[in-house]
């Protein structure tokens, strides 16, 4: 019998196995993960997509009662880390509803104290109609020096860190390109295009698409944070394969990280491992999850 918590939820099946969780009566709210989860988890056991931005603990958690070992795939909860500082009670919350799963696949960090052995952690992705096919994006494997553009950067700059952070790339010698909003077919192609993304924090912490975006389409992303941040943010991420992205402490610091790269010679070695990290994190969660079949 659906139990109070259940009745007001419904599925989608997509055909790659994947079922969406959705309030019944409601549409399937517009995920920018969508084409990134079609591409990450065609074939295979199956799982079941939730959002915690539209789902309670409460109701996934009865949902998952009633569906034993289930495989579970967690979106948006970005808010666990606050600029590297960790909710201990929301990652305990969300343990609970794991222990109900047989394995739970899961976009930013938890508290590792209170991660269940079931838990897996997978890169953010990319923009709904960026790419029609896993990644790299077409032109990811443009050179260093075939780019067009020094940097480029999509997004508002309603925060004071994107306004400091636009301020200093400004200035650097080279073209940059910015725009406050683009298709994401136009944003695939500028970004393969540019040779550096710069990357703040986002609403809650420093991991964001932007990251992953840049990397499918072979830029370099630069992440501005300190190194608690970083190793907190970003160590499960490392865990999948090893990091090549350009980390800075200040936005000030970018245009010395860029001039010693350049002088280095390492600047195409660099995008190439950037080009190849999302799909090598990508093989390998993918192969955790097959592997659950």
């Amino acid at each position: 019998m659906p139990s109070n918590e259940t009745e007001a939820l419904t599925t989608v099946k997509t055909p790659n196995g994947l079922e969406w969780v959705k309030r019944r009566g409601g549409e399937l709210p517009d995920l920018w993960e969508i084409d990134y989860l079609d591409h990450l988890f065609a074939g295979g056991p199956g799982a079941l997509v939730y959002s915690s931005n539209w789902i309670t603990n409460e109701e996934i958690s009865a949902l998952l009662k009633q569906r034993p070992g289930t495989i579970l795939v967690h979106l948006s909860d970005e808010n666990t880390n606050r600029k590297g500082k960790l909710d201990r009670a929301r990652s305990e919350a969300f343990a609970e509803v794991y222990h109900r799963a047989r394995a739970v696949f899961r976009q930013h960090v938890l508290d590792p104290i209170c991660t269940p052995p079931n838990t897996y952690f997978m890169p953010l992705g990319y923009m709904k109609g960026m790419l029609s096919a896993p990644p790299p994006a077409p032109g990811a494997d443009t050179s260093a020096r075939s780019r067009q553009y020094l940097w480029s950067f999509v997004g508002n700059a309603r925060s004071r860190d994107r306004r400091k952070m636009l301020r200093r790339f400004r200035k650097l010698k080279g073209d940059g390109a910015e725009t406050a909003s683009a298709t994401s077919a136009e944003m695939a192609q500028l970004y393969a295009d540019s040779l550096f993304v710069p990357v703040g924090v986002g609403h809650s912490n420093h991991d964001c698409f932007r990251i992953y975006e840049a990397c499918a389409c072979g830029a370099i992303p630069i992440i501005c944070c300190s190194e608690k941040q970083r190793r907190v943010t970003f160590g499960p991420m490392q865990d999948l394969a090893p990091l090549p992205w350009v980390f800075i402490r200040s936005w000030k610091d970018a245009r010395h990280a860029i001039e010693e790269l350049s002088a280095s010679g390492s600047l195409e070695e660099i995008r190439t491992r950037c080009a190849k990290w999302l799909p090598l994190a990508m093989q390998k969660t993918r192969a955790t999850y097959l592997a659950l079949g």
